[in-house]
Order: C-alpha cells, then sequence, then structure tokens
C-alpha cells in the first residue's frame, strides 16, 4: 500500500504531533511507547557493528512515575523535562546529532518537548518524533548516512 505522505519543508513542530505514521501507513504500530522504545535500541544495538556512530545513542530517563522526593532529587541533579528520548550528540554527513521523541498512536508533544526539538532543530540535528520502528530506522539510516529527508517519504521536520 502506497503512502501519500511526502516532505515538504519546513515542517513544524504542530505538524508532526498530529501525524502519525501507522494510521497514515498502515505500518505495524506498539501498542505501548515503551515496546517502540526498546524496539528501536534493541535494532540500534544490532547495528552496531555496521554503524558504529549508534554506540552513542542514549537514553535520559527524565519521564515516568516517581515519588515527588524523587522527582526533586533527580532535578535537583539537572534533570530538565521534555528532554528527547534518544540521542546521538555527534555529527554524520550534513547532521550535528539526532534527536528523537517516541510517540504512542496517540501521544501529543508537550510544551516543554517542543523547546527541547526546537533547540536541538536550531543546532542541525535531525530531529524526528516518531510513532513505529520502521520510521526510526528509515531516520536513523538518514542521519547515519549523512543524507537530506529531501526526497525521502519521511515525515519529519529538518531545515536541510
Amino acid at each position: 500500500m502506497g503512502c501519500d505522505a511526502q516532505f515538504f519543508p519546513p515542517f513544524s513542530l504542530f505538524d508532526l504531533t498530529h501525524f502519525s505514521w501507522n494510521h497514515h501507513c498502515g505500518n505495524g504500530a506498539f501498542g505501548e511507547r515503551g515496546d517502540l522504545h526498546q524496539a528501536c535500541i534493541d535494532w540500534a544495538r544490532l547495528q552496531e557493528g555496521r554503524y558504529p556512530a549508534l554506540r552513542w545513542l542514549v537514553h535520559c530517563p527524565n519521564g515516568g512515575k516517581r515519588s515527588r522526593a524523587e522527582a526533586g532529587r533527580l532535578k535537583s541533579m539537572g534533570v530538565k523535562a521534555g528532554y528527547p528520548d534518544l540521542v546521538i550528540n555527534r555529527s554524520s554527513g550534513i547532521w550535528t546529532g539526532f534527536a528523537v521523541e517516541l510517540k504512542s498512536d496517540t501521544g501529543r508533544v508537550s510544551q516543554d518537548q517542543q523547546d527541547w526539538l526546537e533547540m536541538f532543530l536550531d543546532e542541525g540535528y535531525l530531529v524526528v518524533v516518531i510513532r513505529s520502528l520502521d520510521v526510526f530506522i528509515e531516520a536513523a539510516l538518514l542521519y547515519l548516512k549523512g543524507e537530506s529527508l529531501i526526497g525521502s517519504r519521511l515525515a519529519a521536520f529538518s531545515r536541510k
């Protein structure tokens, strides 16, 4: 089944928060955001031999349920709301880095997340909000190969 989603720069963050690749293109969805997160990490670990930059893919656990005391302690240590789920702080071709926000099919980007994603975008990162493993893989490969999004089917936003 073909997909009519195309890249038309410049995308705004608002465009992505209402775009579901799974909904529009029928790709396999994950029921829980955690399942998608784990699948992305598993894929990246399997590909590290071929793409060594994936070694630097990190997750900062700044979400989830915590007691007030634990949340306060983490905040005092520098944890900040909205930081992307997965980040590579290393340049690759035209990209300064790679920032990924994972969302369930109905998840929305918060204002804090939007602020972080815009900052990374301003720094030249490939920034994506994803809802499926296949879109993560496509975005990761574009980043790893240092290629532009122009001409790809990827629903992402970029200034390159």
